[in-house]
């Protein structure tokens, strides 16, 4: 296979985004040398040309980032979530480069967090008894991660009656369904920011932490602070 193929075949595996579908006959015009691969390819450019984005997003989401035994990660199949994930996929970078392929970016060519399954998203039990509720440090983002990843398998729900919570969870989804239908069709959906608009909303404030009961107004309002203040992107990482 040449690298022409394996660039073609890297942006068809590549999550659906417009600009993947304007290219999709450029794609077709490149295979013209290679009759073989244009022929085991056509199918999929035609599921491409005929489907509407969101279902084409979501029918990769639902085979590819929901169902393990197709993930694209090539040490999910290897590694799992085992500490040797990280040491393999460094290694696997220098193969690439022994082989002439000079990664376009920084990153590594598979993704684990640091903290993950394996390593209880970094609980301590210490943590949780004088500092954190949760144990798992002040990143709210591996506390979501815990939240999603905790729960088991997404279980059949047609059958069940809805509570009230249920029921605004999914008139919200049916708002956002609907936000970006209109968008597609040039439409201006509800709640919608300019650049200015946006720069006046912040928050709200996510701070896990055990803070004094006389000041914990004042507690929260310094760690946020804090956090804002410290926060890598904020000095340029």
């Amino acid at each position: 296979m040449n690298q022409s193929l394996f660039k073609i075949t890297s942006a068809l595996l590549c999550y659906p985004e417009p600009e993947l579908l304007a290219a999709l006959e450029d794609i077709r015009s490149a295979l013209h040398a290679s009759p073989t691969a244009a022929s085991m390819v056509e199918p999929l450019l035609a599921q491409l040309e005929g489907g509407e984005l969101i279902a084409l997003q979501e029918g990769y989401v639902q085979t590819f980032d929901r169902s393990p035994a197709h993930s694209l990660h090539l040490f999910e199949h290897i590694h799992g979530e085992d500490r040797a994930r990280g040491q393999a996929m460094v290694d696997l970078m220098e193969e690439y480069k022994s082989h002439g392929f000079e990664p376009v970016c920084a990153e590594l060519p598979d993704y684990v967090p640091r903290k993950n399954k394996s390593n209880d998203y970094g609980f301590d039990p210490r943590e949780q008894e004088h500092m954190t509720y949760t144990g798992m440090g002040a990143d709210i983002n591996v506390h979501d991660q815990w939240a999603c990843e905790s729960m088991g398998a997404i279980q059949d729900r047609t059958r069940e009656h809805l509570g009230t919570s249920d029921k605004a969870i999914s008139a919200y989804r049916r708002l956002l369904r609907t936000a970006l239908d209109q968008s597609a069709k040039g439409e201006r959906p509800l709640m919608v920011l300019d650049p200015a608009g946006a720069k006046s909303i912040t928050g709200p404030a996510c701070v896990d932490g055990i803070g004094p009961a006389a000041d914990w107004q004042g507690y929260w309002r310094r760690t946020d602070d804090t956090r804002q203040r410290t926060k890598s992107w904020a000095n340029g990482h």
